[in-house]
């Protein structure tokens, strides 16, 4: 083989190995788009039933920054991967879906993740955690015991089928459950038991 043919050749296998490269690279992100939108287009329903019973409104947000993944999807679509706010009750309120990239690279994959935030009146400083995983646990247990006695939540609570969290602390309410949730009733119960807790705080 020629020296002068060498070059050649290895240029040729480099230009491969790269063409190879980002045929993977758009694939692995097209895969995400296409879940992605799956998740977003099958709670849209239900985040829109939702927003009816409440009044809360779509803060205008888009997510997606890529134009072209932003044309893929929508222009609808895309502006409604935001978050919720308003009040309800008398107490601000933001509700949104966040998602966390797991994974390598070639099998990265989203997690998604749905979050409440209120802000409420907290007059003796109440700090409690209740977490959800199977079973209820609270910290402090008898702070806690008291405040689901006061609000009546605690059958609501176990009602609610995903592990959660709630965090009172200082003059913020949060709520956070893994998933995507999509059901109207259920995200309505939730609500409505969080300004249930959010009352029982004000009251202490």
């Amino acid at each position: 083989m020629s020296k002068d043919v060498i070059p050649y050749i290895v240029l040729c296998l480099f230009c491969l190995g790269f063409l190879a490269l980002a045929v993977v690279s758009y694939s692995a992100v097209f895969k995400r788009a296409g879940s992605f939108r799956a998740a977003v287009q099958g709670k849209k329903s239900g985040w829109d039933e939702f927003v009816f019973r409440t009044g809360l409104q779509w803060e205008t947000k888009t997510a997606i920054q890529n134009p072209v993944v932003k044309e893929y999807f929508g222009a609808d679509l895309a502006d409604k991967t935001g978050r919720l706010i308003g009040a309800y009750r008398g107490y601000p309120v933001a509700v949104e879906n966040s998602t966390q990239d797991i994974g390598t690279f070639r099998n990265r994959r989203q997690r998604y993740y749905t979050r409440f935030h209120l802000t409420i009146p907290n007059p003796a400083g109440l700090a409690v955690v209740i977490k959800k995983n199977g079973s209820l646990t609270l910290d402090p247990q008898d702070a806690g015991q008291r405040l689901l006695q006061n609000a009546r939540a605690y059958d609501r609570l176990l009602r609610i089928p995903a592990s959660f969290g709630i965090e009172i602390k200082q003059h913020t309410l949060v709520y956070a459950q893994p998933g995507l949730e999509q059901d109207a009733d259920r995200l309505h119960m939730i609500l409505e038991t969080l300004c249930d807790l959010a009352g029982a705080a004000g009251k202490w």
